[in-house]
């Protein structure tokens, strides 16, 4: 019988292993430079773009034969449809293919954003892209200095989480509904409001 139980649990184990293949598999080809993972391997360390203003640290670098390759790694579970990127990954990338283009003067092909799917989802460069990134970079230093920010999402998930939600003034009340449907029981209507 214990025989019967530890081969079931092998089973099991070897089962999840082989689903939750390691993302590094999704990785183009070529040699990790940098990486500032839990688990470091190699040196990492704040980049800077002095042109942009911005300053990063990508969770890869990858040397390629076309370039070096910044690859951002995250954990959403909604990732977009069709191989899209949400736009917030889009501007992290897009910065960071600014940043080490300029820190180590090489040549950037594209970045790779990389969800919970393992579906890589490559971000050109394009000097479009590159000022809407830089817009953006110009709205977030001007919030940080202005007296007042407003929330701009609907999101509860993302209020949630959020680092400045204890002294918002705009942070969603999460009601008893959305509590229950996050711990997997079901219930009524959503029951969340400003606050």
């Amino acid at each position: 019988m214990l025989l019967v139980i530890a081969v079931a649990l092998l089973l099991l184990a070897l089962g999840l292993l082989l689903i939750r293949r390691p993302i590094h598999t999704q990785m183009p080809e070529g040699e990790i430079i940098y990486e500032d993972i839990s688990e470091k391997r190699y040196a990492s360390k704040v980049m800077t773009s002095e042109r942009y203003g911005l300053r990063g640290k990508p969770d890869y670098l990858i040397m390629t034969d076309d370039g070096v390759v910044p690859v951002e790694l995250k954990s959403t579970t909604y990732p977009p449809l069709r191989g899209g990127v949400h736009k917030s990954h889009m501007v992290q990338i897009l910065a960071y293919c600014a940043i080490v283009g300029e820190s180590l003067g090489e040549r950037i092909p594209y970045g790779l954003v990389i969800y919970r799917d393992e579906v890589p989802r490559r971000v050109f460069p394009t000097p479009e892209k590159m000022a809407w990134m830089e817009e953006m970079a110009e709205a977030v230093r001007a919030g940080r200095q202005s007296e007042e920010v407003h929330r701009d999402h609907g999101h509860v998930k993302r209020c949630l989480n959020c680092g400045v939600r204890e002294g918002c003034t705009e942070a969603l009340n999460v009601g008893e509904g959305w509590q229950r449907r996050r711990k997997g029981r079901r219930s009524g209507s959503r029951s969340y409001r400003r606050l």
